[in-house]
């Protein structure tokens, strides 16, 4: 969805039928930094649905896992936390087993090598809900939708970068490092 257009709107939308249907209890929203308090705020003021929301912050690991575990009550229990701290955290919110997933600005781990990706991409492998939210999936190149999509459905492309590359580009240019879309692959690609 191009930007402005309710990615965050629809997402509470998502996440209260999920969770009034009884399908999801838990919720983790990963997000940049800049943007946590934008889902607290827009869950106040969309959330027709009784709700618990945490944004884990703060520097030391043990704070931020005392704030998970102190999400009780009724309704759902939403997580907020932002990339670098949620590769950080790692076990811990695996632990916490979240039944949606979200991936805000997802384009955050559009290369397959960044730490928040590697995490993201141990969620794309459990059995939850996942969504990923971005206006821009593709920043640069074609190239750039292998880690989303690992992360969001590992079926789609694989769990293998190398064999996804050989499979969809050649390696072009000096040192062989620009990946080119083979033409006879696009249609499979999209």
């Amino acid at each position: 969805m191009e930007m402005g257009t309710g990615k965050t709107l629809t997402t509470i939308g998502i996440a209260g039928a999920l969770w009034l249907s009884g399908r999801i209890k838990r919720v983790l929203i990963v997000a940049p930094l800049s943007i946590l308090g934008v889902w607290e705020e827009e869950f106040a003021k969309w959330a027709d649905f009784p709700y618990t929301l945490q944004l884990l912050n703060g520097s030391d690991k043990q704070k931020k896992q005392q704030q998970l575990t102190g999400i009780t009550g009724p309704g759902l229990h939403v997580a907020v936390v932002n990339y670098e701290s949620a590769w950080r955290l790692g076990d811990v919110l695996l632990d916490w087993k979240p039944d949606l997933v979200i991936a805000d600005e997802a384009h955050k781990i559009k290369s397959h090598t960044t730490n928040a990706s590697k995490f993201m991409h141990k969620f794309g492998n459990e059995k939850c809900f996942k969504l990923l939210l971005t206006g821009t999936i593709i920043t640069n190149k074609a190239i750039d939708v292998y880690s989303q999509y690992r992360y969001l459905n590992p079926a789609i492309y694989g769990t293998s970068f190398y064999r996804f590359r050989s499979r969809y580009f050649d390696m072009t240019g000096y040192g062989s490092h620009t990946p080119v879309m083979k033409r006879h692959m696009e249609p499979e690609f999209t």
